[in-house]
């Protein structure tokens, strides 16, 4: 839903003199119930998240997982991005929202996505945190499918090795 407001100038000043608002209700009605579509990076320990999610509650959800990470010491900032839809998420929404983002908060840098259900990871970590990212991520997801997992361990010689894929 948008609202566009006109301004006049009149002998009062300037006031709003028309008001315009639009909707679209079909993609609600249609599909009833929301994917959320999020996109995150981990880049020099700031976590970026872009994209939907159809309500506030999964924004919060993603904030929720940021905000663990930082006091983890995982993570040392934020920028949420998210904007939230005002429609009915589907039944586990908000947890896959959480668990992608406290996934990739264990990573030293990479990226994660949600789109449609279908959820990817991409990231480097080291080799400790490897059994902490499959285990966040175990089947099953409380929503949608994982359908990529690229997991790369880093080691402190600057060497890396696939881990997962």
């Amino acid at each position: 839903r948008t609202a566009e407001e006109a301004m006049c100038r009149t002998v009062l000043g300037v006031m709003p003199c028309a008001t315009t608002v639009s909707a679209d209700f079909g993609r609600s009605i249609a599909r009833r119930e929301a994917w959320p579509r999020v996109q995150a990076t981990l880049a020099l320990g700031v976590l970026t998240m872009s994209g939907t999610v159809p309500d506030d509650a999964s924004r919060l959800a993603a904030r929720d997982a940021a905000s663990e990470g930082i006091h983890a010491g995982r993570v040392e900032r934020y920028s949420d991005g998210l904007v939230a839809e005002g429609l009915l998420s589907r039944p586990g929404s908000q947890a896959l929202v959480r668990r992608l983002i406290r996934a990739l908060s264990h990573c030293s840098d990479g990226s994660a996505t949600i789109d449609d259900g279908l959820v990817s990871v991409d990231c480097r970590l080291t080799p400790g945190a490897v059994a902490r990212v499959r285990r966040i991520l175990a089947s099953p997801l409380p929503a949608g499918e994982l359908t990529a997992l690229d997991l790369t361990e880093i080691h402190a010689d600057d060497s890396e090795e696939t881990a997962a894929r």
